[in-house]
């Protein structure tokens, strides 16, 4: 079901969809089905975005995430939590990171954010 999802998210970006919010959600799709080519190209593509105009650094976070790049999914997300990004309000729930719940990286961060335990 990931590449039908994958198809999804591209038919989405032409509806007016936030680019950002299409690229990260595309990238992860990508990376999760084991697409890591594409999945990288769309990474760089969020990236290069970044040096034109904002871009939530949680956004190539999650794509890491899915990579299975935990080490670089928490230097974004400490991006994310000087940026002050409110994306990081959802932390416990977005299930995209069920994998890293586990690393003390993570609890820090919750802790920090001062979200509940």
């Amino acid at each position: 079901m990931r590449e039908p999802a994958a198809a999804e998210f591209l038919k989405a970006a032409t509806t007016g969809m936030d680019q950002t919010g299409w690229l990260y959600c595309l990238g992860h799709v990508y990376a999760i089905s084991g697409q890591t080519a594409q999945a990288r190209i769309t990474l760089d593509r969020l990236v290069k975005l970044s040096e034109e105009r904002h871009v939530d650094a949680y956004y190539p976070a999650v794509i890491h995430i899915g990579l299975g790049e935990t080490d670089q999914a928490f230097r974004w997300f400490e991006k994310a939590f000087q940026d002050r990004s409110e994306e990081l309000l959802f932390l416990k729930l977005d299930p995209r990171l069920d994998g890293i719940r586990a690393d003390p990286r993570y609890q820090s961060l919750v802790r920090r954010i001062g979200l509940p335990p």
